[in-house]
């Protein structure tokens, strides 16, 4: 399995209920995008700034110097674009082709009809990402276990929990290809510097428009991992996980008696290694502190 990160554990908020249900079942669920509370996340289009010479000499800059260089392409293992550009270059080294870094009209000419004819192929790239949204699913976690507003929002007012998922290699957990969401002032969109850095491809762009969110959000501190869905009429599913991957359960300060007992005893019984904490107000901060009950 291809690793994107080197975090060795994350952070879901749940209510009691749903706890109960992901802890006795050992299964969470994935989210269509057409669920999440946000109704600008990943429910936008592709913007592109409208500026193709200026796009096409940042790209012919870039593509002349990573030509004429023999440090390694970025993306070259994963960007068709990239890939084919490293080829080129084997080409031209292999049979020893006088080149110069320098561009000519005619290439400018020909790099800037290429941008013009995907700004204007927007609207159907814009299709076909919304089209591939549909079927897919995303788990979304935290690094932080410890954030009031996710407390309160996800957590039911502090009477859900907080499962810690540990990212285990041995049982290819998908939080080890989690990514980290950007936060950002503004929606995602395609300048120069993203010709110029193979940026345009479809792969490239649904990932950003899936890991960019409004800076208001940020607080959340949240990592994706994006699929295919399954069922391609259905794109939020249950999915199983490995008991290995749960590391804690964190209870809710406010968390009902016949709750937290519930939930001690699936613990208990199913994951016997996981560790099992109490959340309690701190008395001089607006913070939690969390008591190790086992």
């Amino acid at each position: 399995m291809l690793i994107r990160n080197d975090r060795e554990y994350f952070y879901k908020y749940y209510t009691a209920d749903t706890a109960k249900l992901v802890l006795e079942n050992c299964s969470r669920k994935w989210s269509s995008p057409q669920e999440f509370n946000d109704p600008f996340d990943t429910q936008f289009d592709l913007f592109v700034l409208e500026d193709p010479e200026a796009a096409a000499r940042k790209f012919l800059e870039v593509f002349m110097q990573k030509l004429s260089s023999s440090d390694p392409i970025p993306g070259s293992s994963c960007s068709s674009a990239a890939a084919k550009m490293e080829q080129l270059r084997g080409l031209i080294r292999k049979h020893n082709i006088s080149f110069t870094a320098e561009m000519n009209e005619k290439q400018l000419s020909a790099a800037t009809e290429s941008v013009q004819r995907f700004i204007s192929s927007k609207d159907s790239v814009n299709e076909v990402i919304r089209e591939w949204f549909r079927y897919t699913s995303i788990f979304c976690v935290s690094e932080t276990n410890e954030n009031l507003l996710m407390w309160a929002h996800y957590a039911q007012n502090h009477t859900g929990a907080v499962i810690k998922f540990l990212s285990v290699r041995e049982v290819d957990s998908p939080l080890l290809i989690a990514q980290r969401v950007i936060y950002s002032r503004n929606m995602p969109r395609i300048g120069p510097e993203d010709f110029a850095s193979f940026s345009v491809s479809p792969e490239a762009i649904r990932e950003r428009l899936t890991l960019t969110k409004s800076i208001e959000w940020a607080y959340e501190k949240e990592w994706r991992v994006v699929a295919v869905a399954e069922d391609k009429n259905k794109a939020s599913e249950i999915s199983p996980f490995a008991p290995e991957e749960l590391g804690a359960v964190y209870l809710g300060c406010k968390m009902a008696e016949t709750d937290r007992e519930e939930l001690l005893e699936i613990a208990s019984r199913k994951y016997p290694k996981a560790e099992i904490y109490q959340a309690q107000k701190h008395k001089q901060e607006f913070s939690l502190v969390f008591e190790r009950i086992y």
